[in-house]
């Protein structure tokens, strides 16, 4: 890989592990806003779809970060 091509690997990088924090942002938030649920509205379909978030939030920073992985090998 040529000097311009690993620049550009280096930003796409770069951007993506701004990604990943942003996304376990958000999944840190919602698992908060579960936990301050009350115990009243644990078990409802607005809660379980909550739930469902944090999870594919949970997903994405891990797939997220396997591909970063991935790349950094070859920078």
């Amino acid at each position: 890989m040529n000097k311009d091509r690993r620049k550009r690997l280096a930003t796409i990088i770069k951007e993506a592990g701004q990604l990943m924090e942003q996304l376990e942002q958000l999944k840190e938030a919602e698992e908060q806003a579960m936990d301050n649920t009350s115990e009243g509205l644990q078990g409802t379909e607005r809660y379980e779809q909550m739930e469902q978030a944090a999870e594919t939030l949970d997903v994405a920073v891990y797939s997220l970060e396997e591909i970063i992985n991935s790349l950094e090998e070859i920078a």
